[in-house]
C-alpha cells in the first residue's frame, strides 16, 4: 500500500485532501499541531503531532513515505496584516517548507514525490491580463510571501523525489473557505459584492482541486509549477450576482475599495480587491478534465 504523509491534513482543503487519498487507496499519515479531535477524525488516519522543529517523530514519518503533501499555513484572512502577524503567515509557509526541505536531504529514504502548496497571489494584481503558469511574480506582501514559499523548494535538490508546486486559485467547498460564508451573510440579507466589478475572480471546486493532485500524483512525468483554478475565471460582478441568484437575495451593491482598504488594509486589499485572471494551462495540457469548468456548474452543487 502506498503511503501518503499530509502536513496541514486538518484544515479545510487538508482534510479534503485527506479523504481523496484514502478512498485511492493510500495509507493517510498527518503531521498537526492539533490535538485528535480536531480536524479530520477518520480513525484509519495516523495523526503525527509536530511543532515545527527538527526533531520528534515525524521524521520517521516521512522516511520512506511514497508522497509528502506540504498545505500547511496560518490563514491568511483570520486577522488583521499587522507586523508580527505577517511574520506567523511568513514562518507558518516558509519557513516549515525549509524545515521539511532540509529533513529531506538527510533522509535515506526520502518521499518519491513531494507535493508544495502555494497560491495565485504570487501573480499580484493583474487587471485583465490572462496569467499562466510562466507568468512572473508580482508586487505586494502575498506576492513576495509566495515567491519566497516557492523558492524554498525550488533550491531542493534529490535525485530520488520528484516536486510539485500547486498554486491555489479560491477554492470553494461547504465545509470551509469562502462560500459558507457568503451563503450566511446573503442569507441575512446582507449580500454586498467587496470591491470593483470588473475584477476578475479565480476559483476552483475543493472537488477538482483533489482530483488535479491524485492526477498529479498518479502521473509520473508531472512535474514543476500548475495553478490550480477553474479554465473559466469569472468577474466579482457575474460571481456575486450568479450567487445571489441562486440564493434568491438581493445582492445590494459593492463596497469601495477606498473603504475595504480602510477598515480591513493589506489584508482587505490583497485578498478582495486584486484582480486575477488565471488559467490552468499546464493540468489542461496533461489531459486533465476539470468536472467543474463554470462557475454556473460548481455553484449547482454548493447551493
Amino acid at each position: 500500500m502506498k503511503r501518503v504523509v499530509i502536513a496541514g491534513g486538518t484544515g479545510f482543503i487538508g482534510s479534503a485532501l485527506v479523504d481523496g487519498f484514502l478512498e485511492t487507496g493510500y495509507k493517510v499519515q498527518i503531521l498537526t499541531r492539533r490535538h485528535a479531535t480536531s480536524g479530520n477524525s477518520n480513525a484509519s488516519v495516523d495523526r503525527i503531532i509536530w511543532d515545527g522543529q527538527s526533531r520528534g517523530g515525524w521524521i520517521e514519518s516521512i522516511n520512506g513515505a511514497d508522497i509528502i503533501v506540504n498545505v500547511s499555513g496560518k490563514n491568511l484572512v483570520k486577522g488583521i496584516w499587522t507586523k508580527s502577524y505577517k511574520k506567523k503567515l511568513y514562518d507558518s509557509r516558509v519557513k516549515l517548507t525549509e524545515l521539511l526541505v532540509r529533513t529531506i536531504g538527510t533522509l535515506k529514504n526520502p518521499p518519491k514525490l513531494f507535493i508544495q502548496a502555494s497560491a495565485i497571489g504570487y501573480y499580484g494584481d493583474c487587471g485583465d491580463i490572462m496569467l499562466n503558469e510562466s507568468s512572473p511574480p508580482g508586487k505586494g506582501f502575498l506576492a513576495k510571501l509566495t515567491e519566497d514559499w516557492e523558492n524554498s523548494l525550488r533550491d531542493f535538490c534529490s535525485q530520488n523525489t520528484r516536486f510539485i508546486i500547486t498554486r491555489f486559485g479560491i477554492v470553494l467547498g461547504n465545509s470551509g473557505g469562502v462560500i459558507p460564508d457568503l451563503k450566511r451573510f446573503f442569507k441575512l440579507f446582507l449580500g454586498i459584492q467587496p470591491g470593483r466589478k470588473r475584477a476578475w475572480f479565480s476559483w476552483i471546486h475543493i472537488d477538482d482541486l483533489v482530483r488535479g493532485m491524485m492526477f498529479l500524483a498518479e502521473n509520473p512525468t508531472c512535474q514543476g509549477i500548475y495553478n490550480f483554478t477553474a479554465p473559466e475565471p469569472i468577474q466579482k460582478e457575474v460571481f456575486y450576482r450568479i450567487l445571489a441568484q441562486r440564493l434568491s437575495r438581493p445582492l445590494w451593491f459593492a463596497m469601495p475599495d477606498s473603504i475595504i482598504s480602510m477598515i480591513a488594509g493589506d489584508m482587505g486589499k490583497e485578498t478582495l480587491l486584486f484582480s486575477q485572471r488565471v488559467v490552468p494551462q499546464k493540468l489542461m495540457d496533461e489531459g486533465f478534465i476539470f468536472r467543474y469548468k463554470t462557475i454556473s456548474e460548481a455553484l449547482d452543487v454548493l447551493i
